[in-house]
């Protein structure tokens, strides 16, 4: 059974992704060069052996052709994975080297340093019918040579993480489906100056300069019931994603950060599948939110801000199949509530000059239809409506304006072809 095979992916012609319509004269985007070798029946006949490299090259930069010279992203790595009775196991190791030669990207963090990163898996479909059932730990260290010294006021981007966790899905009964999934991060990193805010609406300012604790946790949440109807059948479904939020009085992390601490801006948002339209909409995650989204009347300030803050997100929807009647047609409606997982919230000003504290980002509607074609085409149209929530509900004393933004909407068509 041993047998080896190679594949290998590159980004053709232009880069991928799209210029920011705020700044024509900046392009967003990247390239892509993957290879990998696997090697099937290593001394067992299901031991099996996958090795190779991943480039990518990206940037944010007038001239689409320098876009090598800013972020420069190299992964070396192998996996193993192995047939266990009833359950797969799997173990890799990562090399990740990352460079910057300019300070104009968002990524700058990550200038001249390299991360190392593992991981075990153990995962079933066949152990118990029905129901699938997956454990993980997972390693990330972040090796920055720069050592935090507060009397040269410098500080180190080390950073430890260790994700261990757990995730079963499957049916109760043929009507009846679940999901759950928790996960639990420890470990630490560096803190040099932390800032917050304290009960009287003061900015304060810590110099700490050491090692502090990772300590956080998140979960998911879900099931969905399907019963005939009509020429259809008819499900609905709830979910809820949450977990511990951080306490920015103290140096100790409590949110939780995923491997890539900054996988919206890499991911262009497409992480946020399935828990909004608008909430995950926009791909420049990478802006901060800024201080007066008056200045972004279309609405976007929403979706770049919702995304900057750790979200619970619970989600009520229902789905008509017309199985029956037209073969991949179905429609529904999505309600989504996203609060803010902090412990601080988000502190905004009233007209009056008053300040209070609130966690509510505000509510979504969705409405869709959609049609999959002889499994080589999906069609998908949503019309989204968002509520800003209390987060969005801001004055600008100084300059006389409202910092909020009011109901934003979308009509978006989603087009997909396939390829056997």
């Amino acid at each position: 059974n041993d047998y080896m095979y190679g594949e290998s992916y590159q980004t053709l012609g232009e880069i991928i992704g799209d210029s920011d319509p705020d700044r024509t004269d900046v392009h967003t985007g990247f390239k892509l060069t993957k290879a990998n070798v696997r090697w099937e029946g290593v001394g067992s006949d299901k031991l099996n052996l996958t090795f190779g490299r991943q480039y990518i090259s990206g940037t944010e930069w007038p001239e689409r052709s320098q876009m090598d010279l800013v972020l420069n992203t190299t992964a070396d790595g192998f996996m193993f994975d192995k047939e266990v009775g009833d359950f797969d196991a799997m173990m890799f190791v990562s090399k990740l080297h990352e460079s910057s030669d300019s300070g104009v990207t968002w990524d700058i963090d990550y200038e001249n340093r390299d991360i190392d990163a593992w991981g075990l898996m153990l995962k079933s479909e066949r152990f118990i019918e029905d129901q699938f059932f997956r454990a993980y730990l997972l390693n990330i260290t972040v090796n920055d040579p720069t050592k935090a010294d507060e009397d040269a006021q410098t500080e180190s981007n080390y950073d430890k993480r260790y994700v261990f966790g757990g995730r079963a899905q499957g049916s109760i009964t043929p009507e009846l489906g679940y999901q759950a999934e928790l996960a639990l991060l420890r470990g630490e990193k560096y803190v040099g100056r932390y800032t917050y805010i304290d009960d009287d609406f003061k900015n304060i300012a810590v110099d700490y300069y050491g090692k502090a604790d990772r300590a956080a946790m998140a979960y998911i949440l879900g099931v969905d019931y399907t019963h005939p109807a009509g020429p259809g059948n008819l499900t609905f479904n709830t979910k809820y994603v949450g977990g511990t939020g951080n306490d920015s009085s103290t140096a100790k992390d409590e949110g939780f950060t995923a491997l890539n601490s900054d996988f919206h801006a890499r991911a262009r948002g497409y992480d946020h599948q399935g828990w909004g339209e608008i909430y995950k909409a926009n791909p420049y995650q990478h802006k901060a939110y800024g201080a007066s989204p008056a200045d972004y009347p279309d609405g976007r300030v929403v979706e770049r801000a919702v995304s900057t803050f750790p979200t619970s997100i619970m989600k009520f929807g229902v789905n008509y199949d017309f199985t029956e009647r037209i073969q991949g047609l179905s429609a529904g409606i999505d309600y989504f509530m996203y609060k803010n997982l902090s412990k601080d919230g988000q502190v905004i000003t009233k007209k009056d000059g008053s300040q209070s504290r609130t966690r509510d980002l505000g509510q979504e509607l969705n409405f869709y239809v959609n049609f999959m074609h002889d499994y080589f085409s999906n069609f998908r149209l949503v019309y989204g409506i968002f509520f800003p929530g209390k987060t969005y509900e801001g004055y600008d004393v100084v300059n006389n304006k409202k910092t909020g933004t009011d109901i934003a909407t979308m009509l978006k068509l989603e087009a997909v072809l396939f390829a056997y």
